[in-house]
């Protein structure tokens, strides 16, 4: 297990090392992995945005997915989820994230949303991601002194 998340409904979110995201609700566990579209079965964090998405941090980058359609999955009224993975194009410094120390994603007070790469700013902090429902959401603030030092 690498996270946990209980939503406003108390419905109790659980992003695995390799078993996907999984949902505990009404005393039953449902499974979401990449069989089902999910972007990666490796979850290090999930944060739920103000638009009704959930945001997970993995390995292989950033990716959302509507929390509605989790929940339509999981009665059987949809088949397949739709994710939306962002990476190095989308202004990402690296897509694999860090999950070893926690938190690895946080809601700031302001809506955004943060999260940690391998080579996030100054080579492994937090990096400013502006994230917001359009395709291309991610800014890194960096400072005149961090660029120089990194050649950039």
């Amino acid at each position: 297990m690498n996270a946990l998340y209980e939503d406003t409904n108390h419905t109790l979110w659980i992003g695995t090392r390799g078993g996907g995201l999984n949902r505990y609700l009404d005393g039953k566990f449902t499974a979401f992995t990449t069989k089902e579209g999910l972007f990666s079965d490796e979850v290090y964090e999930i944060v739920e945005d103000d638009f009704g998405y959930f945001w997970m941090s993995s390995r292989r980058g950033i990716f959302r997915v509507s929390k509605q359609e989790l929940d339509g999955l999981g009665r059987g009224e949809t088949k397949v989820l739709t994710c939306t993975a962002f990476g190095k194009s989308d202004g990402l410094a690296s897509v694999q994230c860090n999950g070893v120390s926690k938190p690895a994603g946080w809601k700031g007070r302001d809506g955004r949303l943060w999260f940690p790469t391998i080579h996030g700013r100054g080579g492994g902090g937090f990096l400013d991601q502006a994230l917001t429902s359009s395709r291309r959401p991610f800014s890194s603030r960096k400072s005149s002194r961090t660029r120089k030092q990194s050649g950039v």
